[in-house]
């Protein structure tokens, strides 16, 4: 034995012996349970990287561990507000507005120019399924129950072949004085109805849903792209439920009990026909690049694709982590996430290629700034090979509280990151994107250009040509009082804004009436024609409905939409506003039709309005309607009522 070696061996023996009579101090021992020290969850803004099995079950079995043992709540995503100017130039009948031509998406009303299929209101748990008969009238045919008595219709899809439910289960439960109905996040389900079966349904029978899917988790968003309807879901184990530990042991046999879990147990099913099966694999799912072994988080986001013509053929990839929403065209898929931290805010996007009918994961892209709540998706647009972003920062500046930007991206990823083209503002075009303290309110892309709304007391209209991704330029702007919510780009040279007009004057304090101050303006819903052709936008002529309220300003699929020819276009909007009658305050519902001029300088034109005959008890949030050629079906709280539009004002018919 070496002499260091004897030395060490002879320490704990001499230090024991030490000199003195006072005996030396008595150390605790370690604790010999070290659980692992687990990260808090976080939204990452790093690339995906494939991963197996382990790997997967790892960062699940993590954020499920840090959950149990911290005393989180489980998080959850942002709903994302469904999704502009339906495809309907080749037909005479209306559809669903949709953001992207050939995306069409879920609504509470589908129509073919013969089957009118609704959505009952409020409980949403039946479908009425209405048809055209010769002389236009449309005759009940029959109502669709859905099979389970806890779900509640979600939206519909319509082929030439096929109708498609979506539902989601619904909680009920009760608190004092209250009674409370909500969405569950734990199932939904996606039925295939051949309308075939329908049309073979005794006239007034009932038709049980079938060929039903269910799947385990919350739906946040759908879409149909052709055949295939798309799914984008989360899912937590909420079924895994773990004590709160108070010590190291607890914690210990916390982390054990999940070693020992199989990975099948944190993924969600799928049923059809009472067998269950994966809704995904582990070695097809992502996790973020930069997360370690000690990351982890306990919920996934799924992407799924059925075939309505093959539907057990089940596409699915699935992301481990936080994410909001979003955007779908017709070959590419953006995934998106909103980070907020001391640090700022950010926003992470993940592209999959879905050209071949399957997702493929191309490249991610971080940018400081939030994409908001309203319909955030309206906030991303591809063409060709360029994904185009506007985002907005919060500022700690009293003086100007916002900044936004606009980025020009490539899809052509560099070892899975998306570069970065172009950005507004920039050195050699500082010009900020709205004046200071403006929040942006709409954008909306069309083709080359881009187009931003915002707002603090005035709404400044914002033109962008981004036909160049490196130079993105500001070609134009206008300022007019109030804002647009909502922008539909109608052709190369008209814009239509829904929004609100709001009186400049009443966001003055202590201001005293003087001949030099503005009179004061009519406030209520706007519809507005812009003329975006040249470098200074113009103002058409606007349309103010006094006082009122439309919930096409956050649900665009509420507008009625339909060319009737090259230049003219009907347009129909759900409208409220409260009436005195007999000394009663009531809802004033209806729907209100315009009609757009797009030759020589454009024209907006008020065209009259239907309302039900008598005043409505009801609002007008979940109102739709369709035109078919001069026919127009409005649906108003279940019932459709018939009119024309040469006769807007005279009912014919209701149903």
């Amino acid at each position: 034995m070496s002499r260091f070696l004897f030395i060490f061996a002879l320490l704990p023996y001499l230090m024991s012996c030490g000199g003195g009579a006072s005996s030396a101090p008595v150390v605790e021992p370690p604790d010999p349970i070290q659980p692992p020290l687990i990260a808090e969850p976080k939204r990452s803004l790093a690339r995906l990287k494939a991963v197996n099995e382990e790997m997967l079950a790892t960062q699940i079995k993590n954020g499920l561990y840090y959950t149990s043992g911290a005393s989180v709540s489980t998080p959850t995503a942002l709903p994302v507000a469904e999704s502009d100017m339906a495809d309907t130039r080749s037909l005479n009948f209306s559809q669903t507005v949709t953001q992207e031509m050939g995306v069409d998406e879920s609504d509470i009303m589908k129509y073919d120019g013969e089957w009118l299929f609704v959505a009952t209101p409020n409980e949403n748990k039946r479908i009425r399924v209405l048809r055209k008969q010769t002389d236009r009238s449309l005759a009940a045919v029959a109502e669709i129950a859905l099979e389970e008595e806890d779900m509640v219709v979600n939206g519909l899809y319509l082929t030439s072949e096929h109708l498609s439910i979506i539902t989601k289960k619904e909680t009920y439960y009760a608190r004092p004085f209250v009674e409370i109905i909500e969405a569950d996040t734990s199932r939904f389900s996606l039925s295939i109805l051949n309308l075939s079966e329908i049309e073979s349904t005794q006239r007034g029978g009932e038709i049980r849903t079938s060929n039903t899917f269910h799947f385990d988790g919350n739906l946040i968003s759908s879409r149909r792209i052709g055949s295939k309807i798309l799914l984008f879901s989360t899912y937590w184990p909420n079924h895994i439920q773990l004590p709160t530990p108070v010590n190291n042991e607890q914690r210990q046999s916390n982390y054990d009990v999940l070693s020992a879990t199989p990975i099948s147990e944190l993924l969600p099913q799928y049923s059809y026909d009472g067998v269950s099966s994966p809704l995904v694999r582990p070695d097809s799912c992502f996790i973020p690049e930069d997360a370690t072994e000690l990351d982890g988080y306990s919920g996934i986001v799924t992407l799924t694709a059925i075939d309505l013509n093959n539907p057990l053929s089940i596409q699915s990839t699935c992301i481990n982590g936080m994410f909001d929403g979003l955007y779908a065209a017709q070959d590419d898929i953006v995934v998106f996430g909103q980070q907020y931290t001391t640090e700022g805010e950010h926003t992470v996007l993940h592209h999959f290629d879905f050209a071949n009918d399957s997702f493929a994961y191309n490249g991610t892209v971080a940018l400081p700034g939030r994409l908001d709540w309203n319909q955030p998706h309206l906030r991303l647009s591809i063409k060709d090979e360029f994904l185009r972003v506007v985002t907005t920062r919060s500022m700690q500046d009293e003086s100007d509280r916002f900044d936004h930007d606009f980025f020009s991206i490539s899809l052509l990823a560099q070892d899975r990151n998306l570069p970065i083209l172009g950005r507004l503002p920039n050195t050699s075009q500082p010009t900020e994107l709205g004046k200071p303290n403006e929040d942006i309110t709409a954008v909306r892309f069309f083709e080359d250009n881009a187009y931003i709304v915002t707002f603090e007391r005035i709404d400044p209209l914002y033109v962008l040509d981004i036909s160049t991704p490196d130079n993105p330029r500001i070609v134009g702007e206008l300022e007019m009082p109030g804002y647009s919510s909502y922008l539909m780009p109608l052709n190369e040279r008209f814009l239509l804004g829904i929004g609100q007009n709001v009186d400049p004057n009443s966001f003055v304090v202590n201001a005293t009436v003087s001949d030099s101050m503005p009179a004061p303006i009519t406030e209520g819903v706007k519809v507005a024609l812009f003329d975006v052709s040249s470098a200074v936008p113009r103002l058409v002529n606007e349309v103010i409905y006094d006082q009122g309220a439309t919930p096409t300003e956050f649900d665009y699929k509420a507008i009625t939409f339909l060319p009737h020819s090259a230049e003219s276009i009907r347009i129909g909007l759900p409208m409220q506003s409260w009436m005195n009658l007999n000394n009663q305050w009531q809802i004033d519902a209806r729907l209100e039709l315009l009609e757009l001029n797009l030759s020589g300088s454009g024209a907006l034109m008020e065209h009259g309005e239907i309302a039900p005959q008598e005043p409505s008890e009801y609002g007008v949030w979940q109102d739709r309607a369709v035109f078919d050629n001069d026919d127009i079906y409005y649906l108003h709280h279940g019932k459709v009522l018939h009119s024309l539009w040469s006769q807007p004002n005279q009912l014919i018919g209701e149903y």
